[in-house]
């Protein structure tokens, strides 16, 4: 191999290099940014004031997992009372992301019947009358995820 090669096949390792370092660098960032806006909203579960704790509520809902693992850490740590309070919510995510698929497939099935008047058909099937694809597959244009079309196979 030539010098110039070399030195060329050098830089561009070079630059691989720091272009990985840097994504881990940009993850850890928005891992600890997403740390700190979980640790608020748990303060302002504590708050006396209703609606903070619903908006609270609703953000630790949409962040997800991460907030569920970090509530049962806070709950830990906490008194009795507090605890069970963080450890019922952190269960309640928790519930919310397992059930996720089985309510999308509930939608897609709504969505279907609404579009087209009734539930698909069981199977569809080719000008020769042998079945095609499942009903599975007549859903798939009715979810709002990838997440769900990959669960569905």
């Amino acid at each position: 191999m030539n010098t110039i090669a070399m030195t060329v096949q050098h830089v561009l390792i070079t630059i691989l290099f720091w272009a990985a370092c840097s994504a881990a660098y940009a993850q850890g960032q928005q891992k600890k940014i997403l740390e700190v806006r979980i640790d608020e909203l748990i303060k302002s579960l504590g708050s006396g004031a209703p609606k903070a704790q619903a908006e609270a509520e609703h953000g630790l809902f949409a962040i997800g997992e991460p907030a569920a693992a970090r509530l049962r850490e806070v709950a830990a740590k906490s008194p009795t009372q507090q605890s069970e309070k963080l450890s019922k919510l952190a269960h309640r995510i928790e519930w919310g992301i397992a059930t996720r698929p089985v309510r999308m497939l509930v939608l897609g099935l709504v969505n279907y019947e609404d579009t087209h008047g009734s539930l698909p058909a069981a199977y569809t099937t080719g000008t020769d009358g042998k079945p095609l694809l499942s009903w599975r597959v007549e859903l798939l244009g009715k979810f709002r995820t990838v997440e769900l079309l990959k669960w569905s196979r």
